[in-house]
């Protein structure tokens, strides 16, 4: 919605490769509000009846990983080009923060842990209306160790083969492999 008037065009935020073409509307933003409320949620117009397969950081936009409390900018981040802004995504949020790698310690299991709706982000479109459902990957929560025999099944379900493309808080962008899709990109925790 705070790109949407510089950016000018709806379609730019539905991925030619997605498999859920729901709208918006349809989704209700992923059972965040109602089509009702769209105005008082601030959801544009040109967007509402459009399908968005992206999500930005969650925990950038609530400012978790920021030096500075509130949203973070650039420059509140120690490694913006290490740091997940936007990527492909099966929701609008690519999920927030549970926890935070140890920066000092390699062993820290947080360095394995998945952001699996962005990782997975081609899973089957009614992945949120079944929450026991551990076909979908990108509600599974863990490393890919963790996730077992399932892990072939999810690697199934990314985007772009075997991978997302994923921006940065720098601006530059870059595809990378699920498996690589971790929280050290929360806050570019991955380079000690």
């Amino acid at each position: 919605n705070t790109i949407y008037p510089y950016v000018k065009n709806a379609q730019v935020f539905q991925c030619p490769d997605a498999l859920d073409s729901r709208t918006l509307r349809e989704t209700a933003v992923w059972d965040w509000t109602t089509s009702a409320e769209f105005d008082r949620a601030g959801i544009v117009s040109p967007l509402a009846d459009k399908a968005v397969n992206y999500g930005m950081s969650e925990t950038l936009s609530t400012g978790r990983v920021c030096k500075v409390d509130g949203p973070c900018y650039e420059g509140g981040l120690d490694r913006p080009s290490d740091s997940l802004l936007v990527a492909d995504c099966l929701q609008g949020l690519t999920d927030d923060l549970l926890g935070r790698p140890k920066r000092d310690d390699a062993a820290d299991p947080w360095h394995k842990v998945v952001i699996s709706r962005v990782a997975f982000s081609n899973g089957p479109e009614d992945c949120y209306t079944r929450p026991d459902d551990a076909s979908c990957g990108a509600r599974q929560r863990g490393s890919i160790a963790s996730f077992g025999s399932k892990a072939e099944l999810y690697d199934r379900q990314t985007r772009h083969a075997l991978g997302s493309n994923l921006c940065f808080a720098d601006g530059h962008a870059k595809w990378m492999r699920s498996r690589q899709i971790t929280y050290d990109l929360f806050a570019g925790d991955g380079q000690p």
